[in-house]
């Protein structure tokens, strides 16, 4: 009898043992995900404010889709994601930290992977990682992928309206990468280019709806010398047969991006910028002072 109470006494104990462990890995687990913070916007801007370090990488988008969400243009409704304006400082101080925590390198190579060129908060990022690779000689970062990952990565930094060969950055690729930087030199960009130049030569003069990107330009401020344009876009949409709207934006260095958009019409070869005259009788067409050949 007393032998049969110790086993019971044992079994007991193993039972309560089980429960206990149980339970504590329940309250683990729970506990986790509670300290798991969710990747938002609003966790961005709170991490970008108050300048928390490790919670603004850690909310930083890791991928292509998710950075486009958060800095690009939302082509869909035809507007610019929450922090469309804010891209540049908010990329310039992830980089910035990058410097000290080399574990979140991964992410350049993820994003130029997914990408190709594009104006605005892409193009920008494209810039700060040549720039980041060359100023802290990371060009393991290239030579150490895969030549399929590499390509991707490659052509994303090198993709522009007018792709440009950079010697100096292609001398620290290794052989195979290097290669792979000529091949798309020669089939990929050139190919490009000849598809861009045809599309000019055979447009419609009636119809020229369409996307079309600054190769080169100035533009000047009051009481300031010339200043170059960083990049700068135009997308045209065909309303009816004269009119078409158009949404343009350029970019100046070490200045926000600016957008304008309106209505244009054509006629007898000339376009009008519409507006709304103050004061003009019914007889009076509605049509703005600026007129003239557009290209």
């Amino acid at each position: 009898m007393k032998l049969k109470r110790i086993l019971f006494s044992r079994k007991g104990i193993s039972k309560l043992s089980y429960i206990i462990l149980l339970l504590m890995l329940f309250i683990s687990c729970n506990s986790n995900k509670k300290g798991a913070e969710e990747i938002t916007v609003f966790n961005l801007q709170q991490s970008f404010i108050n300048k928390d370090e490790s919670r603004f990488l850690n909310q930083f988008p890791k991928d292509l889709k998710e950075f486009n969400s958060y800095f690009g243009w939302n082509a869909a409704n035809n507007k610019p994601q929450e922090l469309y304006g804010e891209a540049n400082a908010y990329i310039d101080y992830w980089f910035e930290l990058l410097q000290n925590n080399h574990e979140h390198e991964k992410t350049i190579i993820t994003i130029c992977s997914e990408g190709k060129w594009q104006p605005d908060a892409i193009n920008y990022f494209q810039d700060k990682t040549l720039a980041y690779i060359k100023k802290k000689n990371k060009y393991h970062l290239i030579n150490d992928l895969n030549d399929e990952k590499a390509r991707a990565v490659l052509f994303f930094l090198y993709d522009s309206p007018n792709p440009v060969f950079d010697e100096d950055f292609h001398s620290h690729l290794s052989p195979s990468k290097q290669q792979l930087v000529g091949e798309l030199f020669e089939s990929v960009f050139k190919d490009k280019e000849l598809s861009e130049k045809s599309s000019i030569n055979t447009i419609n003069p009636e119809d020229f709806s369409g996307e079309y990107q600054l190769l080169d330009g100035f533009t000047y401020y009051s009481n300031a010398d010339e200043i170059k344009y960083y990049k700068s876009a135009i997308i045209f949409e065909k309303l009816s047969n004269t009119d078409y709207g158009y949404y343009y934006v350029d970019k100046i260095k070490e200045v926000s991006p600016i957008g304008y958009h309106g209505v244009i019409r054509q006629l007898n070869g000339k376009f009008y910028n519409l507006g709304i005259k103050e004061n003009t009788s019914k007889n009076e067409n509605a049509e703005g002072n600026s007129t003239g050949e557009l290209f």
